[in-house]
């Protein structure tokens, strides 16, 4: 198959002055030969150099570029795209081109894999070898869908999405996967099985899907996965899980500020809020929207709550409750978060839980009675305690102010008293749903313990 000019602007984008094969020779599906005639006429030569014309080298692999994108764009699949330089390797000039001089080039295709291509090229004058190299080339849908600075440094089997932007020098490496419209700034390496979300960005110097810091791992595959809409800051670092075909997770509209570090395995909700310079040890759940002040650590298989929020340079070696606000080193319940609540419209009445006691026939006569009950907690909140009809009692826990001196430690516990000083203790914990925390207690053990009331 040959191809002349007409036919060769047909497949190609490229108009003068910058269309640089005349007429294809030979073309196959995986084999191209062209020609490019050079003459004095040609614009790069009255500057490079006067007096002494030469074809500068760049142009000649841009050549050889042009005419394997005519072997890779002129398939009914490829119909429409236009194909990018991603990477340009082992690239050799043996000998000038001057004015006159008319070059041979001849590619084939080594490898396409997704968007991904690799080719060889090598360009002749007179039957002697002057330029070769080796080529990869990102093949997109429009010209404004992917831009990919030259100098990054992409690997075959990634998969990049729609109107991704890669800037200087980042690095894709295997098993990573970028969603539609997703940002990496220059020098940003991410290493490998990864999966970043639509318009997620990742900014300048991060560094995603490294190797793990435990111990323990022994190069078992495992992966990251970063959801939509997140916005990673300057030089973060994110391990991939320790365990094989484990995931550290990060989920959707999640901001991590500059230096940030998530260990492996960790699991993070969505629309969290990490400040500067914290570190996230291995293991650690966060629920969703958690913010969590700078220079924070958090250590190792902790747990944060829904809407809790850790002030900065905090030390956190314990659960955290949801809804709470703590501080310190090591880190107390300073309050509950009650400007985090506001901003995401909880109630005041979902901010009060209310508990009904269940009760069996020895408590009749005590729920009967005027006998009077009363109700404390661990952490010191105000609890009222009121007699339904028949065999229930309900106890409300009011979680508008915390003391200083409660730790956090994920849960609260209820101590409810009868008159005649028998007590039963019921432990509460956070959830993410429902808002309010949850009965940890079985019903058994709780019908069990409310019978020594009545005794």
């Amino acid at each position: 198959m040959t191809f002349n000019i007409n036919e060769i602007m047909d497949i190609l984008p490229h108009r003068y002055p910058f269309l640089l094969i005349d007429r294809v020779l030979e073309a196959t599906t995986n084999r191209a030969v062209g020609i490019k005639n050079t003459t004095i006429n040609e614009q790069y030569f009255q500057g490079h150099f006067p007096g002494h014309p030469v074809m500068p080298g760049v142009l000649i692999i841009e050549a050889m570029a042009q005419l394997s994108g005519i072997i890779l764009l002129n398939t009914p699949a490829s119909k429409g795209k236009i194909a990018y330089f991603a990477a340009i390797n082992d690239a050799r000039f043996r000998k000038p081109v001057i004015p006159g001089d008319q070059i041979r080039f001849e590619v084939e295709i080594q490898k396409i894999k997704g968007p991904i291509a690799k080719t060889t090229g090598k360009a002749f004058v007179d039957g002697n070898l002057v330029a070769e190299a080796d080529m990869t080339f990102s093949l997109v849908n429009s010209l404004i869908e992917t831009l990919i600075d030259p100098t990054a440094r992409i690997h075959p089997n990634a998969v990049i999405g729609k109107d991704v932007r890669i800037g200087a020098n980042a690095f894709i490496g295997e098993g990573v996967t970028l969603g539609n419209n997703v940002t990496i700034e220059a020098n940003v390496v991410i290493e490998k099985w990864t999966n970043i979300g639509e318009n997620t960005q990742i900014r300048y110097g991060s560094i995603i899907g490294n190797a793990t810091q435990d111990k323990k791992h022994k190069g078992e595959k495992s992966y990251v996965e970063i959801g939509k809409n997140c916005d990673i800051r300057e030089y973060v670092t994110i391990n991939r899980a320790s365990i094989q075909n484990a995931t550290t997770i990060i989920g959707d509209n999640c901001l991590l500020l500059t230096m940030v570090h998530i260990a492996h395995d960790c699991v993070l909700g969505n629309n969290i809020v990490i400040s500067n310079a914290a570190q996230i040890a291995g293991h650690v759940t966060m629920e969703n929207k958690v913010i969590i002040g700078g220079m924070a650590g958090i250590t190792q298989f902790s747990r944060i709550g829904t809407m809790a929020m850790v002030g900065g340079y905090s030390k956190v070696n314990q659960d955290v409750p949801p809804y709470m606000l703590i501080e310190g080193n090591p880190a107390c319940i300073r309050s509950m978060n009650i400007i985090g609540l506001e901003r995401n419209e909880v109630s005041k009445a979902d901010q009060t839980l209310t508990l009904t006691l269940p009760t069996t026939a020895p408590l009749n006569t005590f729920i009967n009675t005027s006998l009077p009950v009363t109700a404390s907690s661990s952490a010191g909140l105000p609890v009222s305690v009121t007699k339904g009809s028949g065999s229930t009692a309900t106890a409300t826990l009011n979680y508008s102010v915390l003391p200083t001196t409660a730790q956090a430690g994920g849960k609260v516990t209820l101590h409810v008293t009868s008159a005649q000083g028998a007590t039963v203790d019921v432990t509460l914990a956070g959830s993410v749903e429902p808002l309010r925390p949850r009965l940890v207690a079985t019903p058994a053990s709780l019908v069990a313990g409310l019978a020594l009331i009545g005794g």
